[in-house]
C-alpha cells in the first residue's frame, strides 16, 4: 500500500512540475500575463443638440448586428428617453454601437445606424492589460 501511495504522489508532483513549465513557457512569448481583473469602461450616447423635442424621442443603444461575440452590454440593449444620456458600462469595448433614435408616440424609427466608439483612458489604473475609460457617442440630427 505505502508503494502505491508514492508512486501517486511521484506522478501529481511530475504533474505539477510539467504544468508550471507549460505556463512559465506560454508568459514568455512577448504578451503580457494579465490578471483575471477586468477594467469597466463606461460609453454615453447623447443626440445633438439640434434634436428637438427631446421629451418625444426614445434612444436604445445595443450591439451591432450579427456580433457573435457580445459586446459587453450584460442586459441586451438600453432603452431611455433622449432628454439625457444614455449610459452603459461594458468591459469588452466594442469598436461600435447600434443606436435607434425613435418616437415614443408613434414608435416611427428616426435614425437606425451604427457608431463609432472611441475611448478615452480614465484615471491612473492603465496597464498593459487596459484600463478603466469612457467615451461618448454624439448622434448627429437625421
Amino acid at each position: 500500500m505505502a508503494s502505491t501511495s508514492r508512486t501517486q504522489r511521484r506522478c501529481r508532483c511530475w504533474a505539477a512540475g510539467l504544468l508550471g513549465t507549460a505556463i512559465t513557457a506560454g508568459s514568455g512569448c512577448g504578451a503580457p500575463l494579465c490578471p483575471s481583473t477586468t477594467f469597466a469602461a463606461s460609453v454615453a450616447v447623447a443626440l445633438d443638440e439640434g434634436w428637438t423635442p427631446l421629451e418625444d424621442l426614445v434612444v436604445t443603444v445595443g450591439c451591432p448586428a450579427g456580433d457573435d461575440t457580445g459586446c459587453g452590454f450584460l442586459d441586451g440593449p438600453v432603452h431611455a428617453p433622449a432628454t439625457a444620456s444614455v449610459l452603459l458600462y461594458t468591459v469588452l469595448r466594442p469598436a461600435e454601437v447600434d443606436v435607434v433614435v425613435s418616437s415614443a408616440a408613434t414608435g416611427n424609427v428616426l435614425v437606425h445606424r451604427l457608431f463609432p466608439v472611441t475611448y478615452e483612458q480614465l484615471g491612473p489604473r492603465q496597464t498593459q492589460c487596459g484600463g478603466e475609460a469612457h467615451a461618448l457617442v454624439v448622434v448627429p440630427v437625421g
